[in-house]
């Protein structure tokens, strides 16, 4: 799920920034383009810990010192 949310997120940011583009060739300024950039870019940034929670975790434990790592 949390992929999907950060395609569509990869997606609506390419839209706008095309959008922006095309309407820079008229000189047309698009109100709330940026605020909608920085929401675009928190909706990628919030599917971030989501998909690093599903990845599985690897133990490693070290004997000699008896520390466990989780990475």
């Amino acid at each position: 799920m949390s992929l999907i949310v950060f395609s569509i997120g990869v997606f609506a940011n390419e839209l706008v920034l095309m959008v922006q583009g095309v309407a820079s060739f008229v000189y047309i300024l698009i109100p709330y383009l940026n605020e909608t950039l920085f929401g675009i870019s928190l909706v990628m940034l919030s599917s971030q810990p989501c998909f690093a929670s599903r990845l599985p975790q690897k133990r490693i434990v070290y004997p000699a010192f008896m520390i466990v790592l989780i990475n």
